[in-house]
């Protein structure tokens, strides 16, 4: 397998790229060196024969650019939400830019999916195709302290497999927490609201209205959050819906730590029947973002189409929001010489 590389813009004097995977099953991966951005996931379907995009996404370089959804990028330096940007190391206060009703989200203003990473390398299997793109995020970029330097491996499989490896060293004592932001739709409707999802969590993290965390972990069991069991997304048909309906949809975490093997038993499951579909995720962090696409409404995307709310979904692994303000929750602290690691995996089936 080998990955295609194709000009396609520039971002100032910086070159702008796809590259491209093709793997023996005929699925095709493209991504952008812009965001590290996974801008197609090309699938042929056996039961009628045509190829489905099964991402969300903008048609090109520009309309990511000014794209305010995170469609298919690197979040980071921290995924989620900080407490109004307040970040406290050591004896030290850090003010995080705040780009979100006060509070700090997905690394501030213009996080990583905004940034231009580095093509580093390429390494070409028999059965698999791996680029490394690389970063190096500023001490005081976006209020954060630490010189940062990050790496993102992406290896597209003839398994079907698309896994993402990130790796981070800091110079200083900050705080790291990096993910992909896919929203994917697998079927051929305009809302995932008929996808069937499985989480192996039986807790999330209680949120106030700005959806910041109170520090109490909820049970999910027999509520509109219990997808422990596989079942349709729409959760309409339940009584305790009144926060679902104010955010138009999930944007909750839920607690994945309590399992086995992370490469080898998947943290949640998507299905679509129609185009019978199936997808993974397997996760190395504790925590697991459920977000139904909320705020979509009338966005521009891809083959000019305009979306709706709960036009794709996405699954974004993670540590727990707000971690580095509750003290009971997963240390998500990055000490200065030691390396960030995290593991994730999507497998089309």
């Amino acid at each position: 397998m080998n990955w295609k590389k194709s000009l396609v813009g520039s971002v100032g004097s910086k070159n702008i790229y796809q590259l491209e995977c093709t793997n023996i099953q005929g699925q095709t991966v493209q991504i952008l060196n812009y965001g590290g951005i996974v801008h197609r996931w090309l699938v042929p379907l056996k039961h009628n024969g045509t190829i489905h995009d099964i991402l969300l996404g903008k048609d090109d370089l520009a309309g990511y650019m000014s794209d305010q959804a995170n469609f298919g990028c690197i979040i980071g330096r921290y995924a989620n939400r900080i407490s109004e940007g307040n970040l406290v190391i050591g004896d030290h206060t850090f003010l995080l830019s705040r780009n979100l009703n006060g509070h700090h989200l997905h690394g501030g203003f213009d996080g990583f999916g905004k940034k231009v990473w580095n093509i580093s390398d390429f390494y070409e299997e028999t059965d698999s195709a791996t680029i490394l793109l690389t970063y190096e995020s500023p001490d005081g970029e976006e209020g954060y302290p630490g010189n940062l330097k990050t790496e993102v491996r992406y290896t597209f499989t003839d398994q079907n497999e698309l896994i993402i490896r990130f790796k981070a060293e800091s110079d200083k004592d900050t705080v790291c927490n990096l993910t992909n932001h896919n929203y994917f739709n697998l079927g051929n409707k305009t809302d995932i609201l008929d996808h069937e999802l499985q989480i192996m969590a039986s807790q999330i993290t209680e949120t106030d209205n700005d959806l910041i965390p109170t520090g109490r972990l909820k049970e999910v069991k027999n509520t509109v959050y219990d997808f422990l069991q596989m079942r349709p997304i729409d959760w309409r048909e339940y009584q305790d819906i009144d926060s679902i309906k104010k955010q138009n949809g999930y944007d909750n975490n839920f607690i994945t730590q309590h399992r086995a093997n992370y490469e080898k038993h998947p943290v949640a499951i998507i299905r679509e029947r129609k185009n019978n579909l199936k997808l993974e995720v397997y996760s190395s962090k504790p925590g697991l973002q459920l977000y139904t696409g909320n705020w979509l409404e009338g966005i521009q995307g891809k083959n000019n189409t305009t979306y709706k709310n709960n036009a794709g979904l996405c699954l974004e692994s993670q540590f727990y929001p707000d971690s580095p303000n509750q003290p009971t929750f997963p240390e998500a602290k990055l000490i200065a010489g030691q390396t960030y690691h995290h593991y994730l995996k999507y497998k089309l089936i």
